[in-house]
This record gives C-alpha cells, sequence and structure tokens, in this order.
C-alpha cells in the first residue's frame, strides 16, 4: 500500500482522494483554506445559489463529471444561456464574406440585390453576431489549405457543406484534437505557437477581430492572448449543435459537500489550514513535504499536487527545468462575479440574459428568479478583464472567499449598474438609482485574480505542446534524485480541458493510471 500525499481540496485533490482509497491506498490530503472545494463555491443570498465558481455545465461533452455526478446523485436543472448581442453601436467594417444571412436580406431589402460596399458593411454590421464571426475564423483557421476557404460565413455558419473540420458534426475525438494541437499550421506557421488573436487576424479582417473582441459575450481572452489551437478547440467543443446547459439543482458546491462526506466515511480527515511550504527530495525515494508551522517534514511515497498555476510556481524549486516550462506555460486567467438580490424588482418579466450588457463594465449578465413565487430576483455580473479592473477596490484583503455585505459602497456601485441595466420610463436618474439601493437585500462579490488561487480558470500559453507537456507532468522525478516517477500534477490548469471541472478530472485520471 502506498503512502500518498496530495496538496490542494479543489475538486482535482477531492477526486483523487476518493478514487485512491476506493482502492485502499494511504492518503493524506493537505488545503491551505478552512474548507474544501478550490474554485467551487456557493453561497446562499436569500435563496438563490450564488455561484461563485463554475456554474454551467454541458453534460453531453463532459463525460467524466456527469459519471462523477451520477454517482454521487446530483440533480441538475437547465440553465439559460447568455447570446452574442446585436446592439446598434458600435458598427464595424466587414468584408462580403463575413455577412451573416441576416446582415445580407438586411442589405439586399434596402439596397436591391448583390448591392454591397465598404460603406454598407458599417452601416449593417451590427446585424451580425460576434459569435458568428468566432465561428467563422476559427473554421478559416483549421481550414486555411482547403479549396472551399472562399466559403462566406453565412454558408459556414449554417453548416450547409461538408469541410474537413465541421463547426456542427460533433464527431471530431482526442485523437482529432491532438492533431490539431500538434500539427495544424497556418501560412506556414504552426497553429500552436500564434496567439489566438494573432491567428484570428490571419483569417480574419480587421473590423472582425475588433467586433469578436469588443462585442463578444464569452471569454475574449484578448489581455491573455493564449494558444490559439487550445483556445479554438476550446470554441470547437462548444459549438456542437446539440449543446444544451445545466446546472446542479442544490448548488455546486453539492459536489464537494458530497465527495467530503464520502472522504470521511472512508477514514480520510482532510488537513485543512495546512500550508504546503515546499517539495523537496526525501530519504531514498520518498518525496517530502514541508508544512508550514511544523518543523518535521512529511514524506511520502507519492506526492500529487493538485493546485492552480500560481500556487504550484510557489513549490517548484525541485523540480527539473522542462517539467518548470511547462508549470510556467499556462496563462493564469482571472474571473470576477457580482451578485445582488432585488426586492419587489420594477420589470414584469425576468430579463433575458445580456440584457443591458453592453451599458455597463461586464462580460456577461444573468438574471434568475425565484422558485418559491416571492418578489424578488438575483442579478449576476460576470467578467472577465479589462472589465474586472473596475470592481478590484471594491474587494477587502485577504479575499479567500466571496465577500457578502460588506461594503456600502459596493451596494451603491451595484445599484447605479443595475439601473443603466434595467432603467424605469420616465424616472428621474438620481432617483432611479436611489430606489434600486433601497431595493438591493443582499449582494456579494468574488474576485478570483486574488491569492491563493489568483485565477478563475487557465489557458496554456504558445507554443505549448499540450500532449507533450501532459504526459510529462503526469509523472516526473524532482531534480537529483535516483530518478522514481513519484511527483504528479493535475488540475484544470494543467489539462487538455481548461476552464472546466472536466478538465481538472480528466488530468487527475491521467495521473491515477500512473500509480
Amino acid at each position: 500500500m502506498a503512502d500518498i500525499g496530495i496538496v490542494g481540496g479543489g475538486i482535482a485533490g477531492l477526486y483523487c482522494a476518493w478514487k485512491l482509497l476506493k482502492k485502499g491506498e494511504s492518503v493524506t490530503l493537505y488545503e491551505c483554506l478552512n474548507r474544501l472545494g478550490g474554485r467551487i463555491e456557493t453561497h446562499d443570498l436569500n435563496g438563490f445559489k450564488a455561484e461563485c465558481g463554475p456554474m454551467r455545465f454541458e453534460l453531453k461533452i463532459e463525460p467524466l463529471f456527469n459519471q462523477l455526478a451520477g454517482e454521487l446523485g446530483i440533480e441538475f436543472d437547465e440553465f439559460t444561456p447568455p447570446r452574442s448581442g446585436s446592439a446598434e453601436f458600435p458598427k464595424y467594417d466587414l468584408q462580403p464574406g463575413e455577412m451573416s444571412a441576416t446582415h445580407k436580406q438586411t442589405v439586399e431589402k434596402v439596397l436591391g440585390r448583390g448591392s454591397y460596399s465598404e460603406i454598407v458593411s458599417g452601416i449593417f454590421s451590427h446585424h451580425t453576431s460576434a459569435l458568428d464571426l468566432l465561428k467563422f475564423g476559427i473554421y478559416r483557421l483549421f481550414n486555411r489549405d482547403l479549396d472551399d476557404q472562399n466559403l462566406s460565413l453565412a454558408e459556414v455558419v449554417s453548416g450547409g457543406k461538408a469541410s474537413k473540420i465541421s463547426l456542427y458534426a460533433g464527431r471530431l475525438m482526442d485523437a482529432d484534437y491532438d492533431l490539431l494541437r500538434t500539427r495544424a499550421s497556418i501560412d506556414g506557421v504552426l497553429v500552436r505557437s500564434l496567439g489566438f488573436w494573432n491567428a484570428l487576424s490571419r483569417v480574419l479582417s480587421p473590423g472582425a477581430v475588433t467586433k469578436i473582441r469588443d462585442t463578444g459575450t464569452f471569454y475574449h481572452l484578448m489581455p491573455e492572448n493564449p494558444s490559439a489551437s487550445e483556445w479554438a478547440i476550446f470554441w470547437l467543443r462548444m459549438f456542437r449543435p446539440d449543446a444544451d446547459l445545466s446546472t446542479i439543482k442544490c448548488g455546486v458546491e453539492t459536489i464537494v459537500e458530497r465527495l467530503q462526506k464520502d472522504l470521511t466515511q472512508r477514514g480520510l480527515i482532510p488537513q485543512v489550514t495546512s500550508t504546503v511550504e515546499g517539495v523537496a527530495p526525501g530519504t531514498g525515494s520518498k518525496i517530502s513535504l514541508k508544512i508550514a508551522g511544523d518543523p518535521v517534514p512529511k514524506a511520502f511515497d507519492h506526492v500529487i499536487l493538485a493546485l492552480p498555476a500560481v500556487a504550484l510556481r510557489s513549490l517548484y524549486g525541485h523540480f527539473p527545468r522542462n517539467i518548470r516550462t511547462y508549470v510556467n506555460g499556462v496563462i493564469p486567467f482571472p474571473l470576477l462575479k457580482a451578485f445582488a438580490v432585488i426586492n419587489d424588482p420594477w420589470w414584469q418579466e425576468i430579463p433575458e440574459p445580456q440584457q443591458g450588457a453592453h451599458l455597463v463594465p461586464t462580460r456577461e449578465v444573468h438574471y434568475f428568479k425565484p422558485q418559491d413565487g416571492s418578489k424578488q430576483a438575483m442579478i449576476m455580473l460576470y467578467m472577465d478583464r479589462p472589465a474586472t479592473a473596475y470592481w478590484h477596490h471594491y474587494i477587502e484583503r485577504p479575499h479567500t472567499e466571496a465577500q457578502i455585505g460588506t461594503t456600502v459602497k459596493l451596494k451603491r456601485e451595484l445599484a447605479l449598474q443595475i439601473a443603466k441595466l434595467l432603467p424605469l420610463n420616465n424616472a428621474d436618474e438620481k432617483a432611479h438609482v436611489m430606489r434600486v439601493e433601497k431595493s438591493i437585500t443582499h449582494f456579494a462579490i468574488r474576485d478570483w485574480s486574488e491569492p491563493p488561487f489568483s485565477a478563475a480558470c487557465h489557458a496554456w500559453a504558445p507554443p505549448i505542446n499540450v500532449p507533450k507537456a501532459l504526459d510529462q507532468l503526469k509523472a516526473f522525478p524532482l531534480a537529483g534524485t535516483t530518478g522514481a516517477r513519484n511527483v504528479h500534477i493535475c488540475g484544470e490548469a494543467y489539462s487538455d480541458y481548461q476552464g472546466f471541472i472536466e478538465g481538472a478530472l480528466r488530468s487527475s485520471e491521467n495521473v491515477l493510471a500512473t500509480l
């Protein structure tokens, strides 16, 4: 029986402990916070489930997560997705082939069949959604060398013609994705060696790239500019036509609670508030962990490091050079969420997701109504950079979990933004903001750029060869040791499915197969 130390009590660490204990292994789990779950964090705001971390799942493309949920008896509800908006302004110059069918029909209706000019593209470009432009760009990225590369956006998005990489086929397997990761090229340059935005700029017009960047209601990662191959694969998965988003009925943290209960029944008491400060060679082939406040290092046959990128980098002093390169090959991606519960909302029907999103500093807006029929609603603002910078100064530090109802200035700021989202006809603006502020009964904010996570999710940087990286990270020896491959890295950050619990589980299975 192996003695295994696991550093990190997020979903990857919990999953590894759960699987190993079922096999009869000896496991010790360390977590620096006073709670388990990592970036899974659910809070109750007057009956509303405020999901500070992951909140939506596409079960058809997340089989390991679906299987785990089934084993834990998790029940799901439908999750209404945001949609790419068609705000009247700003307008962007699009080329003829970049017009959607709606855009084309509008032009023809106004000016006659076949009419088009650069001026017209600027006038009607808001009829073409940023998400369709993104689909078109990724299609071109992987079909640059085909005879049908001149298909228009309308032809590509409709899926009317076959191609080597069909956005709608839903038939791409892991082996296909790995080929795209390692061999796909554009103009003689490997796609994985390019930043995502650099690659899009090679296949779309400047106006199309700008529109995606400015109005896309999805992770745009412009400041991060991750690996073009990895972020394109992220979207190829999401472009499935049968994708149905779900959320967990009792809150995503239910997964953590049920895993923790099972671990306790199997005799594991997680070592919470235990910060691992060092990973070093021990006696023989053992691995030594230095725990803060404990003068005696702990020795293990194997150590699993299930950590976000920034936390892992603080421990990699004894890692071989190639492993350090891969650890540094991940870009931490911050996200921030803000929540407000409104009493007696002044609108008649619950608004559609994204209503008013372009008017406030956020990427997405979601509206939730209570299940009990009470006259309340919850509004969630969900953002990446640069919008996160707008909200940073409302954070009180240390910020190791959501900040709930603690600052008047945050409540006032939320009232100001909600008044923009949902204006009241013929109302004085200042008076409306004051009414909104009085109607807010509960509010919260969660900034994942703060320690110890320093990221909500991660993206591979160019030019990392991801299959090779994962193969080496799953098991390796520390520098200066006899060569036993007994250090293992897993988690969402170091997976081929970044941004999802599925990635954490996939990389965990990759590690468990080596033990």
